[in-house]
Order: structure tokens, then C-alpha cells, then sequence
């Protein structure tokens, strides 16, 4: 059964589910973090939410989010107070590893920290999480320190231009007057087409078939006929696809 990511309360998440198995064990309750149990079942009570995403076999990935407006205590220094998002949690389940389901996540959530008036976002995570680290590195996020309780923080900012940033028109414009050794380079590349077979961000949005002001691509319900016009844009045999 394909899954998808959906937005979802804390109290209708099955908390047994064996995902969140390595989570309980990496957050058992510490003197400098509360436990993961007791940080679940309290979003539960608050009718909190999470980004979900389901298949037949059950979670296969959870993203919560986070606002603050607060220091970061560090081992070495403390970050000074200033409006953030955390992602508070980020898990990918095993079976959905290199299978981009992670990127999709980090692009979801980058695309929230656009809207929002933050300058940074940021996540912690253990030194033995290696494939994570590497993901979050890939999309600009930067180690910064080690937080009280032995976790990287990985800091993303507005004010640096970094691999992936996410700015609007105006960010990127004012970029390039004020630094004039920088280039631009914008490229959306979806490998289901093959090489030299790209459908773009332009060629969709001018077809009617990208995101309007304000709404997340993953919201964008394409008809049989859009979703097959893509496909032939994309040098792709609709004949040999199955579309339901």
C-alpha cells in the first residue's frame, strides 16, 4: 500500500508502534530533557500535531515542529534569544531509507520556515546518526555546537547563503545587489524522466500545474489529463503507465 504524509493530532498516532521503538530509547528522560513518552503523551493532551506519513505497515516517518522565541544553551556558549522552528523530531523509518522520503520531509519543512518570519531553523541530533546529519548538511543546515544533552545542533539561517537556501523573490534579489561575487543558480530536477527529460518549477507553474500563493506543493491535486500531460512533457510512454 503507497503512503503519504499527512498532518495528524498526537492522539490518534499509535504511540506502540514500533517506530518510535528507537526513539523511546535515545529519549528515556534525562536531567536536561524530558523523556519521549512523557513529551508524546503531553502534545497528545495539548491536541498537538505532527507530520505523518502512513503505509500499510504503519508510520513510517514523523516530523514535529516547533516555535521558539528562547536562548540555546550550548556546552561551550549560549546562542542568544531570537524567534527559531526546531524540528523537534525527525524520523524516517527504515524501510523508507534512500528512497527520498527523508528529502521530502526536510523540503516540506523548509518550505513552512519560508512562510514563517524566523531567521533560523534548526535540529539536534546524536553523533551516530550519520546519514542524518549528511542529509541536513546537504540542504545548508550547519553544526554550530553540542547542546547539555550530547546532541549536535544543526542550525539553518537566513542570514547566510548556504547549499539549498530557501529565500523568497525579494531575499534572493536583495542577495545579489549587496554581494556581486554571487550567482544564482535555481535547478528542479525530478529523476523519474530521465536526463535531459526535466519537468521544471516554470514549465509548471505556467501550465497551471505548480502551487498557488500560500499553498504547499503536496497540496496540488493534479486530473488524470494534467498528471498524463506532465508525464509527455517529461518524454514519458503514457501507454505504459497506469493512471488511477
Amino acid at each position: 500500500m503507497a503512503g503519504r504524509f499527512s498532518l495528524k493530532k498526537f492522539g490518534d498516532i499509535n504511540l506502540d508502534d514500533e517506530f518510535f521503538d528507537s526513539l523511546k530509547a535515545d529519549y528515556p528522560g534525562t536531567v536536561n530533557s524530558t523523556g519521549f513518552v512523557a513529551w508524546f503523551n503531553k502534545k497528545a493532551k495539548d491536541g498537538a500535531t505532527a507530520l505523518v506519513f502512513e503505509d500499510g505497515k504503519g508510520v513510517g516517518a514523523f516530523v514535529v515542529l516547533k516555535l521558539e522565541d528562547e536562548e540555546i544553551k550550548l556546552q561551550n556558549v549560549v546562542l542568544s534569544k531570537k524567534k527559531r522552528i526546531k524540528i523537534s523530531t525527525f524520523r524516517i523509518a527504515e524501510r523508507y531509507r534512500r528512497q527520498r522520503i527523508g528529502e521530502g520531509a526536510i523540503g516540506l519543512i523548509l518550505w513552512k520556515w519560508q512562510q514563517l518570519d524566523c531567521t533560523e531553523i534548526y535540529v539536534t541530533v546524536f553523533d551516530k546518526h550519520t546519514t542524518l546529519i549528511s542529509q541536513f548538511e546537504k540542504f545548508g543546515f550547519q553544526k554550530c555546537g553540542v547542546n547539555l544533552n550530547g546532541e549536535n545542533v544543526l542550525i539553518k539561517s537566513r542570514e547566510r547563503i548556504g547549499n539549498k537556501s530557501v529565500f523568497n523573490e525579494n531575499e534572493l534579489f536583495g542577495q545579489y545587489q549587496n554581494y556581486k561575487n554571487v550567482s544564482i543558480v535555481e535547478l528542479l530536477y525530478y529523476g523519474y524522466f530521465g536526463a535531459g527529460n526535466n519537468v521544471n518549477m516554470d514549465w509548471l507553474d505556467n501550465n497551471g500545474y505548480w502551487a498557488s500563493q500560500g499553498q504547499y506543493p503536496t497540496q496540488v491535486h493534479l486530473t488524470a489529463n494534467q498528471f498524463k500531460n506532465i508525464l509527455m512533457e517529461g518524454n514519458v510512454n503514457v501507454s505504459n503507465v497506469i493512471v488511477n
